[in-house]
Formats: C-alpha cells, structure tokens, sequence
C-alpha cells in the first residue's frame, strides 16, 4: 500500500494548482491584465481550493488525485465567478430567464434645495 502524503503537502499543492487555475481562466478571459487582479484571482482561486481540500481531506485522503483534480477546477470556476459578480455589478444588475434584478446606486439623491444652491455657487 502506498504510503499517506503529508497533509501539509497537499494543501499546499491544492492552494498552488488552484491559484494556477485562476490565473489560466484570468488569462484565458483576454482582459487586461493588471497586478490587482492577478492577484486577487489567485488569491481567491487558491483560497478556494484550500478551502476545499481542507474539508474534503480526512474523506477523500486515499485518493489524493481526485481532491487535487476538484481542486483544479474549483480554481478555474471561483476566477470565473469572480468575473460574473464584477460584472453584473459594473453593469447595474443581471438578467437569468424571466427574472430580472437591478442593482440600485447608494448615491445620495440631492433635494431640489441642493441643486439650486451648487448652481448658484453656494
């Protein structure tokens, strides 16, 4: 029988190949590519892989191949999720179907009183 990996060892190898994920989807996507968002779709892919070794590891520890696997696409799927919430955000909302939902804006109205005082310059 083969020998138990240490588990240190295999969240930090699904921390890696995930946060890998995420940068290949963010590549892959043809946006412009700053390193913000580098970092934060490694950061976010990697957490998630993490996340999800840690608990699926004491299930799933004799087949480690298949943890690293989910973990793999759990990376490309949370960069992609990312661009999908920041998205619907930048455009006011989203649309699925028959349902639609509109992000409002938590911009303060200005009253009538306000508006006349910044044209006259008070």
């Amino acid at each position: 029988m083969q020998d138990k990996l240490n588990p240190i060892h295999v969240f930090i190898s699904a921390f890696g190949v995930s946060s890998f994920a995420g940068l290949a989807a963010l590549l892959r996507a043809g946006k412009e590519v700053g390193w913000v968002s580098i970092l934060s779709a490694m950061l976010n892919s990697g957490l998630l892989g993490l996340a999800i070794t840690l608990s699926w590891y004491v299930k799933f520890q004799d087949n480690i191949y298949f943890l690293i696997g989910v973990c793999i696409l759990a990376g490309l799927g949370g960069a992609t999720m990312v661009d999908f919430v920041v998205q619907a955000l930048k455009s006011g909302g989203l649309s699925i179907g028959n349902v639609n939902v509109e992000f409002k804006s938590l911009k303060k109205q200005e009253t009538p009183e306000e508006k006349s005082e910044s044209l006259n310059g008070k």
